[in-house]
């Protein structure tokens, strides 16, 4: 069965899940599931020069 990028990237992600080593949100801290070695140019709610941020802070800041 051959995979398509998303469907490896969430299985990556739920494997990361598992092994604990996902970002955190930089504003209110709450882990996301972002893992940590995904390049920033491939990284939902992401903000240059700050960092990672849950949705939930992400829709706060921008509105969307």
């Amino acid at each position: 069965m051959k995979l398509t990028f998303e469907e490896l990237l969430q299985r990556k992600r739920e494997a990361v899940l598992r092994n604990n080593t996902c970002e955190r949100c930089v504003l209110c801290g709450k882990k996301t599931d972002v893992p940590i070695d995904l390049p920033i140019d491939r990284r939902d709610c992401y903000v240059e020069g700050s960092g990672q941020l849950c949705r939930d802070c992400w829709r706060r800041v921008y509105g969307e």
